[in-house]
């Protein structure tokens, strides 16, 4: 398992994985919303003009931060922006690490122009909630099988004017949830009709059904066997519901999958002469054979529920007990190549989690279990998810490992157990801190980081235990060791003060880019010392409170 993860990993970093391969489930998820997080608004289709001041305002007094996108203002035809300034902001969104989730302005049409356009590549390794139905049915499909990740089908900005109440709690409730939906709740009055009775098991794909069924033959449409297929759309004539329900048919996809379950179908009229709605979808629901159901509330009704594409679930098509239950959660807290913001207390839990394996690595590896301080460029960190911690530049911490699997990478060149980074921006690269030097708030949340690991894995603070890069690359069992077989290798690699190195940082309250602080201090000694105040304290307040408890 962990060669497998250290393959992957190593892949990654050589830009040999354009894209992963599909999966009957999903293997990336976002993380769930705490407050202050931020929801980023982009409009991937057409353009839309309005005021959405109270929308805000209630999303705002759950505690998040939004933030409005140049898309959303643009106008290009009946499209926000060209195909290639929608597909630039999706990439740049997934990319930003100061991005929580994507919150969809509306539908309408484009968003399958941008599919071709779409870096897969930086949307796995940013794993994030992109929530909108409708004409994002397309991104939602093709995210899904091209970067395995979960999109979530939910109400946008748009629609959430029609302030349903439903719709609302759908949708801040599934966006902070970490655990699976369980069984869908339905508006009040509101229930699921059997159409073919039955029960099915599988991954959630589909949408609006126009949209779907341009996926077809093209490289963005998911894997439909052993799927549930969910179905809604709107403003299209029976005679054209029953033309894409028979391409469905006809392409295999209806024998294909495990289980239909149909949403609302607004405005879609007869006529004279033709079958119903209702008719066409009765039709095709016994020529498919599988447990069916129709009445749920997804499309453009004024109730929407949340539905997240790509998870297992459950569909109870019987007369009675009939339900859709969602079995997999869509949002995961700790997850390999999933950003987290996470809280001392959860890096503490995490570690504590993971020593008996650090242990167990370490012994393996004939080495004792150090911390090593590593400073990265860019998204040089995303190469190497398995054991890197990052800080970004407002002191956030957030998680893109699994610290009970180290990599490869860690244990042989840096000598430490596990690997701490704090992220650059795009102006520092691999030999120089370029223009954008680590902040005093990223070097004190650093020191904040070590202070709970150390304690947590029982290793003093010192310089043998938690060293910079440059104090690893003299150490017999580090940087020397790994590297001296390579031609361009030489030992005065770890002290040259071009290097991009914590090592040669000034003090936290000034880091600017200089081999040494005024008073001959190292980088090294100032993070050490930092840490060591934080852990004191920590470990001064417990003792009072156990004081306090014996009295």
């Amino acid at each position: 398992m962990e060669k497998t993860f250290g393959s992957l990993a190593i892949l990654f970093a050589a830009g040999l994985f354009s894209v992963l391969p599909q999966h009957a489930e999903a293997v990336f998820k976002g993380h769930a919303l705490k407050k202050d997080y931020v929801i980023a608004v982009t409009a991937p289709a057409s353009s839309m003009q309005g005021n959405f001041k109270k929308v805000i305002q209630r999303i705002e007094a759950e505690g998040y931060q939004v933030r409005f996108e140049p898309t959303t203002t643009k106008n290009y035809g009946n499209y926000s922006g060209t195909s290639e300034e929608r597909a630039e902001e999706l990439n740049r969104l997934f990319g930003d690490d100061t991005v929580d989730a994507i919150l969809c302005l509306r539908g309408g049409y484009g968003s399958a122009q941008v599919l071709d356009k779409l870096d897969y590549k930086v949307i796995t390794n940013n794993p994030k909630m992109l929530i909108g139905f409708s004409d994002i049915t397309a991104l939602h499909n093709a995210i899904y099988k091209k970067a395995n990740i979960v999109g979530i089908s939910a109400p946008m900005i748009s629609t959430l004017k029609k302030n349903s109440e439903y719709s609302w709690k759908q949708l801040l409730d599934g966006v902070k949830s970490t655990e699976a939906i369980g069984k869908l709740a339905l508006p009040e009055g509101s229930k699921l009709q059997t159409l073919v009775p039955g029960e099915a098991k599988g991954h959630l794909i589909g949408g609006n059904l126009t949209t779907f069924v341009s996926l077809i033959g093209t490289p963005y449409m998911p894997e439909t066997k052993g799927a549930i297929l969910i179905l809604e759309d709107v403003g299209e004539a029976s005679y054209s519901i029953d033309r894409m329900m028979n391409h469905l048919y006809q392409a295999g996809i209806l024998k294909e999958v495990n289980g239909i379950v149909f949403g609302e179908f607004v405005n879609c009229p007869t006529n004279k002469g033709d079958f119903t709605t209702d008719e066409v979808i009765a039709k095709y629901a016994k020529l498919a054979g599988k447990p069916c159901v129709k009445g749920l509330p997804l499309g453009h009704g004024v109730n929407n529920t949340f539905l997240p594409i790509g998870v297992q679930v459950n569909l109870n098509a019987n007369i009675i007990g009939t339900c859709l239950t969602i079995t997999e959660s869509h949002n995961k807290t700790i997850n390999p190549r999933t950003l987290q913001k996470m809280t001392y207390n959860e890096i503490g839990d995490l570690t504590a989690n993971a020593k008996e394996s650090l242990w167990k690595q370490a012994a393996k590896e004939g080495l004792e279990p150090k911390l090593y301080l590593h400073w990265t460029a860019g998204s040089y960190n995303r190469a190497y998810p398995s054991y890197h911690i990052n800080i970004l530049k407002n002191g956030s911490v957030v998680s893109l490992g699994d610290l009970s699997v180290p990599g490869h990478h860690t244990w042989r060149r840096n000598t430490g157990s596990i690997g701490l980074s704090l992220t650059c921006g795009k102006g520092s690269g691999r030999i120089t801190l370029g223009d954008q030097p680590p902040t005093a708030v990223q070097i004190e949340s650093l020191a904040k980081v070590i202070a709970v690991i150390t304690e947590k894995l029982g290793i003093p603070i010192d310089k043998n235990h938690v060293m910079t890069h440059g104090e690893a690359a003299n150490n017999e069992d580090g940087y020397t060791k790994a590297h001296r077989p390579y031609s361009w290798w030489n030992d005065s690699y770890g002290d040259h003060d071009t290097r991009g190195d914590l090592e040669y940082l000034g003090t936290p309250e000034s880091p600017k880019y200089n081999p040494w602080a005024t008073d001959g201090t190292r980088g090294g000694d100032v993070i050490r010392k930092k840490a060591l105040a934080y852990r004191t304290a920590k470990e001064e307040v417990s003792v009072k409170q156990n004081k306090k408890k014996r009295r």
